[in-house]
């Protein structure tokens, strides 16, 4: 993996990341508005999730920190996990779409968090080889 690959992968996830954030905020304002307080696992708490994870989404695309991807990786796994809990008599196909789609952020997400690592060691090895380039003998 080259640096330009990894830019993008940890592009790629911050994108991926910001426009769940924000379908979720809207969910979040819509049912609010609505008066219905809890539905899947929606609430006002979640609202502290969306702050959280807006800020490790703009700390990520900026600095491409190890720390965000990996804390995005983990909320989105914590938040997978509590809907599963909140979700009363699914039917099968509600099953094969949910997998599919949790499937396919995962990949995103872990080949994000690949990025980031790969990004810092890149930049690292290419920081020092033009630290050597410069050093007089």
């Amino acid at each position: 993996m080259n640096l330009i690959e990894a830019r993008k992968r940890v592009k790629t996830m911050g994108v991926v990341a910001a426009v769940i954030l924000g379908i979720q905020l809207l969910i979040l304002l819509a049912l609010v508005t609505l008066g219905q307080s809890n539905f899947l696992g929606l609430d006002l708490w979640s609202l502290m999730d969306i702050v959280i994870g807006g800020a490790l989404v703009i700390w990520l695309l900026v600095k491409k920190s190890r720390t965000a991807a990996v804390g995005l990786l983990v909320l989105y796994i914590i938040a997978q996990v509590m809907m599963l809990f909140a979700v009363q008599n699914p039917t099968l196909g509600f099953w094969i779409g949910r997998l599919t789609m949790v499937a396919i952020i995962l990949t995103i997400y872990i080949r994000g968090v690949q990025g980031a690592f790969a990004y810092h060691r890149l930049k690292k090895k290419d920081i020092e080889e033009k630290g050597s380039e410069h050093v007089a003998y």
